[in-house]
């Protein structure tokens, strides 16, 4: 039997569409880290909270060269604020799906997947939360 803590009564499902390049826009989110635009056409960053306990971040996604390209981060309660690039423009990431946030029992978690075409600024695809948008 699975129970359901107060914080998982459900999930959040939303539609993404990120155009703003500007460093530090939020394209999604948990309670502890956010996944943001990194000020490039193509690049994209996360940002995990101090304090926040212990957090990762895992992306797999395809490159403009149908290159498989990955990233996983563990995050240890880190002691300050921690911003971590995951893919820069230089990457050409076109496809990807993350997956962050607290993977134990009480913590928040997110999935986003999104794409882009290489002739674009916008990041289009869904959002699947514990963690309301």
């Amino acid at each position: 039997m699975v129970s359901a803590s107060p914080g998982y009564l459900g999930l959040v499902v939303r539609r993404i569409n990120s155009a703003s390049t500007t460093a530090g826009s939020i394209v999604a989110r948990t309670d502890t880290m956010t996944l943001e635009r990194d000020g490039t056409r193509g690049g994209l960053r996360i940002t995990v909270a101090a304090n926040s306990g212990n957090t990762e971040v895992e992306c797999l996604g395809l490159n403009n060269f149908t290159t498989v390209i990955g990233v996983v981060r563990e995050f240890f309660n880190p002691a300050t604020t921690t911003t971590v690039q995951l893919f820069d423009n230089n990457t050409g990431a076109l496809y990807f799906s993350c997956s962050f946030g607290n993977s134990d029992a009480q913590g928040h978690s997110t999935q986003v997947t999104i794409r882009n075409n290489s002739h674009s600024n916008v990041w289009v695809g869904t959002v699947i939360s514990t963690f309301n948008q």
